[in-house]
């Protein structure tokens, strides 16, 4: 995965796919894409939303639909030279999750119970690691 560009809007590639990720004009950018922390919570409901499909097909569990949506607060102030109690980083994370199926509701709490614990990304943010930024220099 690859994220560039001097303009500011960032051009992220993942194998052979590539899409935009930008800031809106209140915040030096031009709002071509989606800021990161949008694809953060986007990227946490696509995996979130996979794992309620694989925990449903593990356990045998029809599904009609399955609608995840996520919500946070964000906080740029620290961007802005701003001091203020929330933490530089989106928190208060919030999961919506809707799954339309035939099967009892035991069952359907069953498989919340399930993707909630099992979802690897939504594990990621509850327990986060250590990720380690290395410079790499043009020669």
């Amino acid at each position: 995965m690859h994220a560039s560009d001097l303009t500011g809007v960032r051009r992220v590639r993942i194998r052979d796919f590539q899409l935009v990720s930008d800031s809106g004009p209140a915040f030096g950018g031009f709002g071509l894409g989606p800021s990161s922390p949008e694809l953060l919570l986007g990227v946490l409901a696509s995996c979130l939303a996979h794992t309620y499909l694989i925990g449903a097909a593990r356990r045998g569990i029809p599904l009609d639909n399955v609608r995840v949506r996520f919500e946070a607060e964000n906080n740029d102030a620290a961007f802005l030279g701003l001091e203020t109690a929330d933490p530089p980083y989106p928190f208060n994370i919030r999961a919506f999750v809707k799954v339309e199926s035939p099967a009892a509701e035991g069952e359907i709490a069953g498989l919340h119970e399930w993707a909630a614990r099992n979802c690897p990304l939504t594990r990621l943010v509850r327990e986060p690691l250590a990720v380690t930024i290395s410079i790499e220099t043009s020669q």
